[in-house]
């Protein structure tokens, strides 16, 4: 296991949720060496926020659109949230900064960037 790429942040149990299976299962590998350990879905539902209370130190979110479904799961969700996304019009910025979410990931970005992203959130811990 290599070691993470900041010194002093745990290993982390993530959520990702990624559409992309080939791309998620990437990032999943890529996190996982690092020492965390990545649960993968493919959407936002309904069920996800009971068990990311309980389970789940940092989300890691493919989003381009923040309709109102994807609103509630933000304002709901207990934990530090990195949003990857290809949007960039500092609109959707603003529109996520009052939602948990520590960084937004211009895609395509490096895994250091991503390394980096996952270490700020997991220093915010808990949001409640």
């Amino acid at each position: 296991m290599a070691d993470l790429p900041t010194p002093g942040i745990p290993s982390l149990q993530l959520l990702l949720i990624q559409p992309d299976r080939a791309l998620g299962a990437s990032l999943s590998l890529a996190l996982d060496e690092i020492g965390h350990t990545v649960t993968m879905v493919d959407r936002i539902s309904a069920g996800t926020l009971g068990w990311v209370d309980d389970f789940i130190d940092l989300v890691i979110l493919d989003l381009d659109e923040v309709g109102p479904e994807v609103k509630f799961f933000l304002r709901c969700l207990p934990r530090p949230v990195v949003v990857c996304t290809r949007r960039t019009d500092p609109s959707f910025a603003e529109e996520l900064r009052p939602l948990h979410v520590s960084s937004v990931l211009l895609k395509p970005f490096k895994m250091q960037v991503l390394y980096a992203a996952v270490a700020r959130g997991a220093r915010l811990g808990t949001l409640r």
